[in-house]
């Protein structure tokens, strides 16, 4: 069970895109970028949406790992409310045909926080903001529980692409919340209690390494699978997710980042890596060794122990990231009681690379189905 896979997506399906041309009301904040972090720091800590992706240091993630600049927006609506966009811009030249992400596939969530819950109009504002700018495409996939604008902006198409995350609530202590996860998954979760397993949680970076082995593992794992991770991809994932990535997570991200480890007979079954800011608590990476993480139930009992770690240092909610609803990995999620929220993740383009994208995806699965 991984959560965080990257590889080149394919779930942009027949229906699932949609185009937005809708006029938008006016409301036009002062836009400063970059962001100054004192504001930055103040909209996060009054907000209740803010999870770990959208503070300065993943940013700085972000562009430290790979080559992206900071572009990050405070919009001023000036009747005290302040909301931050976290933003990055591919570093290319001209600035024309550079691309911005809020944030970059693989990184989590973006879209704008502030004072309390982000409002339907601000959003719309955000998103008006964007279409005015000259990069050539710009994407942004926001927190699955805020409020989404219901119109799009003047100027370029916006693509409206639905999503799906599961989200786990934790109204209570934890025995609570436990109540409501399901008859095999807490059967599951004691069966690895009873196992020789056991659990290590570090935020000093020293389990980085570790879980990279884990994860290497996975990826051969999918490799040997060519149906769902081809050796062209497996070689993508690798350049996109290098060791490097995650130890700048850990450094950059400190306590915020931490890193579980199921032991068995001394050698690592399976790892998460669970990210935290404020209200929210986030599920980022998974990896596993299946011979040994299979017969353990090792990931049910790390994301129990991560849940239950969650509901004491008094988080709301347990993200655990996008998943496609009909898939094994949303009955796994489900097992935690954590519910799927359809969201929708935006993207603004002078050109129309992801219609175009879209219709070679399918144009490639119709001709494999004819050479079946």
């Amino acid at each position: 069970m991984v959560a965080g896979r990257w590889w080149p997506r394919d779930n942009e399906r027949d229906g699932r895109v949609d185009v937005m041309r809708e006029a938008l009301p006016e409301r036009t904040p002062t836009v400063t970028s970059p962001a100054e972090r004192g504001a930055w720091l103040a909209a996060l800590n009054s907000s209740s949406e803010a999870l770990a992706f959208h503070t300065p240091n993943w940013i700085a993630s972000i562009c430290e790992s790979d080559r992206y600049t900071d572009a990050s927006r405070l919009y001023d609506f000036g009747d005290g409310r302040r909301l931050i966009l976290p933003l990055v811009r591919r570093r290319t030249a001209p600035r024309s045909i550079a691309s911005m992400a809020s944030l970059p596939y693989g990184w989590g969530f973006g879209g704008p926080v502030g004072p309390g819950a982000v409002r339907e109009d601000e959003a719309a504002a955000v998103l008006a903001d964007l279409g005015r700018d000259a990069a050539l495409r710009t994407s942004m996939r926001p927190n699955p529980l805020a409020a989404a604008p219901s119109e799009a902006p003047r100027g370029p198409a916006v693509i409206r692409i639905q999503r799906s995350a599961h989200v786990l609530k934790l109204d209570g202590d934890f025995e609570h919340v436990e109540q409501r996860f399901s008859r095999s998954g807490l059967r599951a979760v004691h069966k690895a209690e009873r196992s020789s397993l056991a659990l290590e949680a570090d935020s000093s970076g020293r389990l980085i390494s570790v879980f990279y082995e884990l994860y290497l593992k996975s990826v051969e794992r999918w490799t040997r699978d060519g149906r769902r991770l081809p050796s062209l991809a497996r070689a993508q994932l690798l350049r996109r997710e290098p060791l490097r990535k995650f130890e700048i997570v850990a450094r950059q991200m400190g306590d915020a980042c931490r890193i579980w480890v199921a032991w068995l007979d001394e050698r690592p079954a399976a790892a998460i890596i669970v990210l935290t800011e404020g209200a929210n608590a986030s599920y980022w990476r998974g990896a596993m060794d299946r011979d040994l993480a299979a017969p353990t139930r090792a990931n049910f009992l790390l994301h129990s122990r991560a849940i239950e770690e969650a509901c004491r240092t008094g988080r709301r909610y347990y993200h655990m990231g996008e998943t496609d609803p009909s898939s094994s990995l949303a009955h796994f999620k489900a097992h935690f009681g954590a519910e799927a929220h359809p969201y929708v993740e935006y993207r603004l383009e002078r050109l129309r690379t992801t219609d175009a994208r879209h219709r070679l995806r399918r144009a490639r699965r119709l001709l494999r189905g004819s050479r079946a």
